[in-house]
Protein backbone atom coordinates (compact mmCIF):
# COMPACT_ATOMS: atom_id res chain seq x y z
CA UNK A 1 0.00 0.00 0.00
CA UNK A 2 1.08 3.68 -0.29
CA UNK A 3 1.49 3.87 3.27
CA UNK A 4 4.01 1.04 3.83
CA UNK A 5 5.65 2.15 0.09
CA UNK A 6 6.53 5.69 1.49
CA UNK A 7 7.81 4.37 4.88
CA UNK A 8 10.35 1.95 2.48
CA UNK A 9 11.26 5.09 0.29
CA UNK A 10 12.28 7.29 3.66
CA UNK A 11 14.00 3.99 5.00
CA UNK A 12 16.14 3.51 1.42
CA UNK A 13 16.84 7.15 1.64
CA UNK A 14 18.64 6.73 5.48
CA UNK A 15 20.63 3.82 4.22
CA UNK A 16 21.45 5.60 0.73
CA UNK A 17 22.96 8.55 3.83
CA UNK A 18 24.55 6.80 5.93
CA UNK A 19 26.29 4.68 3.43
CA UNK A 20 27.76 8.00 2.31
CA UNK A 21 28.85 9.54 5.58
CA UNK A 22 30.57 5.70 6.50
CA UNK A 23 32.14 5.63 3.04
CA UNK A 24 30.44 2.33 2.72
CA UNK A 25 30.04 0.35 -0.81
CA UNK A 26 27.31 -1.57 -1.86
CA UNK A 27 29.15 -4.63 -1.91
CA UNK A 28 30.54 -3.99 1.81
CA UNK A 29 27.22 -3.33 3.11
CA UNK A 30 26.14 -6.62 1.59
CA UNK A 31 28.86 -8.23 3.49
CA UNK A 32 27.87 -6.47 6.75
CA UNK A 33 24.17 -7.27 6.20
CA UNK A 34 24.98 -10.74 4.99
CA UNK A 35 23.20 -10.60 1.54
CA UNK A 36 24.13 -10.12 -2.50
CA UNK A 37 25.74 -7.16 -3.79
CA UNK A 38 22.76 -7.05 -6.53
CA UNK A 39 19.92 -7.23 -3.97
CA UNK A 40 21.69 -4.04 -1.90
CA UNK A 41 21.58 -2.59 -5.46
CA UNK A 42 18.22 -3.50 -6.65
CA UNK A 43 17.15 -1.90 -3.08
CA UNK A 44 19.20 1.10 -3.68
CA UNK A 45 17.50 1.74 -6.58
CA UNK A 46 14.10 2.04 -5.22
CA UNK A 47 12.81 -1.66 -6.57
CA UNK A 48 10.52 -2.03 -3.15
CA UNK A 49 8.48 -5.10 -4.45
CA UNK A 50 11.26 -7.07 -3.33
CA UNK A 51 12.17 -5.38 -0.13
CA UNK A 52 10.34 -5.67 3.35
CA UNK A 53 10.80 -3.14 6.06
CA UNK A 54 11.79 -6.05 8.66
CA UNK A 55 14.89 -6.32 5.99
CA UNK A 56 15.08 -2.56 6.21
CA UNK A 57 15.10 -2.48 9.89
CA UNK A 58 17.62 -5.40 9.92
CA UNK A 59 20.01 -3.34 7.37
CA UNK A 60 19.97 -0.09 9.19
CA UNK A 61 20.46 -2.05 12.31
CA UNK A 62 23.89 -3.51 10.75
CA UNK A 63 24.81 0.12 10.26
CA UNK A 64 24.41 1.26 13.81
CA UNK A 65 20.58 2.76 13.68
CA UNK A 66 17.58 1.45 15.15
CA UNK A 67 14.28 2.82 13.98
CA UNK A 68 11.36 3.92 16.54
CA UNK A 69 7.79 3.33 15.60
CA UNK A 70 4.70 5.58 16.96
CA UNK A 71 1.55 3.86 16.90
CA UNK A 72 -1.09 6.50 16.21
CA UNK A 73 -5.32 5.91 16.05
CA UNK A 74 -6.69 6.29 12.83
Amino acid sequence: NGLNEERVLEQIKEIKKIMKSKNITQKELANIVGTSRPRITSILNINTRKVSIDFLVKVLYKLGYVINFTLKRA
